[in-house]
């Protein structure tokens, strides 16, 4: 059978073309796949912002709910979801204790572990109760009687000075949101002042209190101005009891006295307790000057107690020393000649002086009522 070239050829020819027309249907089509894809793909991108942005507006809403102002919200979405979680979560655990989660998160130095701390740290009694009222200052719980009765719901402040936990609460109410952050956040400070004396974040704390107390004194100056003179609580007694370790902790060093992990002295031996008094008389001063501006009424109680105590304390050892121990008694021969002796050094801290028909204990520690550096012990020095 001859070959036909021609026919040949023609085949050949719808071959190519068909390969072609295959070949092109093949590129269509894997462009449209292609572009399906490309679609697809940014539709999936739009959905996934969509997405984020969405849950972005609902955590800033969930966070602006908590109270978080509005440049703490920016600041906080800007670290990432982690982020927002973390002060989401905390922020309702600060709520439920009575702390306003903005304004620590406001506060220097604040970062999630130092939030974490302060808010773990904030003791039930300063959780505002329901149904509590105002309380008149001549209220009958302020009785010496109900506000230092001992047990279980106490709290020991110093030797012989304890406060009820309920009386105190019932008769100073307790710090509203703002102020129980303050209060928060200085207990976290004072526990470190006095558990770590040799960290080299020392000074950053102590900056960081006199901040938060000024702080606090501004608001409060503020608030009673706007109330003719009133104020609600600064501090609950958790705070308090705090200010008090730490202030003891320091001062205890002069007598070589170190205090433990509970805020009491440790290493006192037989015959120091007048001076474990003097450093009491020392902390009621110093919580008196942080109080100066801030004038919180239970820190001005506490303070009077703790001196009242030190000074019920001092008595009866001056007395002591002065009837069957005269051994260990000096003598000056008038006010001028004993306050030149006080002035000179002539005294240790916890002398017995008698100047004339006065018994005197030289404290070395300026009382911040007399400001004077003794205690005349047959003279009224205390609050009863």
């Amino acid at each position: 059978m001859a070959f036909n070239l021609q026919a040949f050829g023609a085949g050949f020819a719808k071959k190519v073309t068909a390969d072609l027309d295959d070949e092109r249907d093949r590129i269509n089509r894997l462009a449209d796949q292609e572009a399906s894809i490309a679609t697809q793909q940014r539709l999936a991108k739009k959905a996934e912002r969509e997405a984020e942005q969405k849950l972005t507006e609902e955590t800033g809403g969930l966070l602006m709910s908590l109270g978080y102002d509005e440049n703490a919200v920016q600041s906080i979405l800007s670290k990432g979801k982690m982020s927002a979680n973390f002060w989401a979560t905390a922020g309702q655990d600060a709520l439920k204790k009575g702390v306003n989660p903005n304004t620590l998160y406001n506060m220097p130095n604040m970062d999630e572990p130092n939030f974490t701390e302060t808010v773990e740290s904030v003791e039930e009694e300063m959780a505002v109760p329901t149904g509590m009222g105002d309380i008149e200052e001549d209220a009958t719980l302020k009785s010496a009687e109900t506000l230092e009765t001992s047990g279980d719901n106490s709290v020991a402040i110093s030797s012989g000075f304890s406060i009820n936990k309920d009386a105190f609460k019932n008769l100073y109410g307790t710090p509203d949101k703002e102020e129980a952050s303050f209060g928060a956040r200085l207990a976290v400070l004072s526990q470190r002042i006095a558990r770590k004396p040799n960290d080299p974040n020392m000074e950053s704390w102590k900056a960081e209190q006199q901040s938060l107390l000024a702080d606090l004194a501004t608001m409060k100056n503020a608030e009673r101005e706007e109330k003719d003179g009133d104020q609600t609580p600064a501090f609950g007694l958790g705070t308090i009891s705090a200010n008090v370790k730490e202030i003891r902790s320091g001062a205890g060093k002069r007598f070589g006295f170190t205090v433990g992990i509970d805020g009491e002295i440790d290493n006192m031996i037989d015959g120091q307790q007048h001076l474990a008094d003097i450093v009491e008389l020392n902390i009621a001063g110093q919580l008196t000057i942080r109080n100066t501006d801030i004038q919180d009424k239970s820190m001005k109680y506490t303070a009077e107690g703790i001196r009242n105590s030190a000074i019920s304390n001092l008595t009866d050892y001056g007395y002591n020393i002065y009837n069957n121990d005269k051994d260990k008694l000096q003598t000056a021969t008038n006010n001028e000649t004993f306050i030149t002796n006080s002035e000179n050094g002539a005294y240790r801290p916890g002398q017995v002086v008698t100047v004339g028909s006065k018994v005197i204990i030289y404290t070395g520690i300026a009382d911040y009522k007399t400001g004077q550096k003794f205690i005349i012990l047959n003279q009224n020095n205390t609050d009863m």
